[in-house]
């Protein structure tokens, strides 16, 4: 079986399949071969690799497939941004502690292991396997800022306002940089249950509000700097992504569909109906309580938005947000495998025994299907220049442009 269309070949392993490689190569390659093809050392065609290919090396592992086309039944040769995973089982750790930031064991509480070693260096197989998928979604992330050249810009610094979003747990030794409309309601109430800043053992019994209650959470910002930098370079850092213009439209359908939302009415409401609706009704002008998400489009694209404000945390990018190019997060979740994803992270805590993500009816969730029906009527002007906004977000976690846009 061919999954590429170079022709060459070679084997990872004996009992690997044969993957085609341009140019030729070793026979028998080693294992640090295949490390090197997970590094981006090895011809750039490698990385299009179907999901079909990526389960016949790791059978028992949980598999990436972010791209719309890297689905089983996909035609042969169909392009996937895949990192492929040529990876002999006895090489695992070695490849796992690549990206560790430290040279050594990361030094961990007396008696206990920290969430980084348990994640960089894994004791157990089932955690070595997500191991492996954790990887490649770094390697993204950290590919994405390289390619857009990034991380090749003069550093900036960030400002206490830029880590108001990281969430500290001091006694867990983890970051959380919360994105809105991303589950960050359930993964607040758990790092209330974490720091023990509340009277609740069970996170379903913290309401909603009082989740977000900031004063019930410890963030990045209200640290002096050599303890931002203590906590950023020995606390695992994790965060959770969602496809961009799903979470678009959930935020739309919260913020402005619902009619117990008039904060969001008014602050941004009459704005948007303002400048984006003709001949608007002074009653919609008072109130703004019905833009379309057509207006709400207009109004993200307008250059004069942003000049005038930072976009709201419900509908701003998670590069924006959580920083991913300065801050190296050891740990990107998927709205997509919300559960699985959470609880790898509890487990990686120590407190998967005990403490599990909560789960919930899926009724109301926005879903793909949905997002189709509010592009329809959206122009394809207007489509690509949204697309352009959310573009890094598209690309760093992963996800690949809606087959319902019509890009020009």
């Amino acid at each position: 079986m061919q999954f590429c269309s170079c022709g060459k070949s070679l084997t990872c392993a004996s009992h690997f399949p044969r993957l085609p490689l341009a140019g030729g190569a070793p026979p028998h390659p080693t294992p640090s071969d295949c490390a090197n093809v997970i590094s981006g050392r090895f011809p750039q065609h490698l990385k299009t690799v179907r999901a079909r290919a990526l389960r016949s090396f790791l059978p028992s592992a949980t598999l990436e497939v972010g791209c719309g086309r890297c689905v089983p039944g996909a035609p042969a040769g169909a392009p996937c941004v895949l990192h492929a995973v040529w990876i002999a089982r006895s090489s695992l750790r070695t490849l796992v502690m690549r990206r560790s930031p430290f040279g050594v064991d990361i030094c961990c509480r007396k008696g206990s292991r920290s969430p980084l070693q348990e994640l960089y260096n894994p004791t157990q197989l089932e955690l070595s396997n997500t191991a492996v998928l954790h990887q490649m979604r770094r390697d993204q992330v950290i590919d994405t800022c390289r390619a857009n050249s990034i991380v090749s810009r003069k550093r900036r610094v960030l400002t206490p306002n830029d880590l108001k979003h990281l969430v500290v747990d001091e006694d867990h030794e983890l970051i959380y940089c919360y994105v809105p409309k991303v589950a960050c309601t359930n993964w607040k109430r758990l790092m209330m249950v974490l720091t023990g800043r509340g009277k609740y053992s069970d996170p379903m019994e913290i309401p909603a509000n009082e989740a977000h209650v900031s004063a019930n959470l410890k963030t990045l910002n209200q640290y002096s700097i050599p303890e931002i930098n203590h906590r950023l370079k020995s606390y695992m850092k994790f965060l959770f992504v969602r496809e961009p213009f799903e979470r678009l439209v959930s935020a739309y359908r919260n913020k402005f569909t619902q009619k117990y939302n008039t904060s969001f009415h008014k602050r941004y409401g009459t704005k948007i109906i303002r400048r984006q609706r003709k001949n608007a009704t002074q009653e919609a002008l008072r109130k703004g309580d019905d833009v379309k998400f057509e207006e709400f489009v207009a109004y993200l694209i307008d250059p004069h938005t942003q000049r005038e404000e930072p976009f709201n945390e419900h509908w701003q990018t998670v590069y924006s947000l959580c920083h991913p190019c300065h801050i190296h997060y050891d740990l990107v979740g998927k709205y997509e495998t919300l559960e699985e994803d959470s609880n790898y992270v509890l487990q990686l805590a120590g407190v998967g025994s005990y403490l599990k993500f909560p789960t919930y009816a899926k009724s109301t969730r926005t879903t793909d299907e949905m997002t189709t029906e509010f592009f329809q009527n959206i122009s394809s002007e207007h489509q690509t220049q949204l697309y352009e906004v959310y573009k890094l977000d598209f690309l760093m976690f992963n996800y690949s442009v809606p087959s319902y846009l019509k890009l020009e």
